[in-house]
């Protein structure tokens, strides 16, 4: 899903980068950040269900997506 949605920001709507964030201990969803070609760029902390989460953000830039293995020159 995550994979059709930056193909449309950037092949169709021409975004320059992307962002993502999720909790550290969330592995699952930084799994699919770095498979995409994200890169790590900080932590931070925010609320979910009412406690504290440290966060891990993730940022996207175009060349990389294009080059990528999520990116509009490999095959899907």
């Amino acid at each position: 899903m995550r994979s059709a949605i930056l193909h449309l920001a950037f092949e169709g709507l021409g975004a320059q980068e992307a962002h993502s964030e999720a909790g550290i201990n969330n592995a699952g969803s930084n799994a699919i950040s770095e498979r995409l070609g994200y890169e790590r760029n900080g932590v931070a902390w925010a609320t979910h269900q009412g406690q504290p989460v440290l966060g891990q953000r993730w940022r996207l830039v175009r060349e990389t997506w294009a080059a990528g293995p999520g990116g509009a020159t490999t095959s899907r």
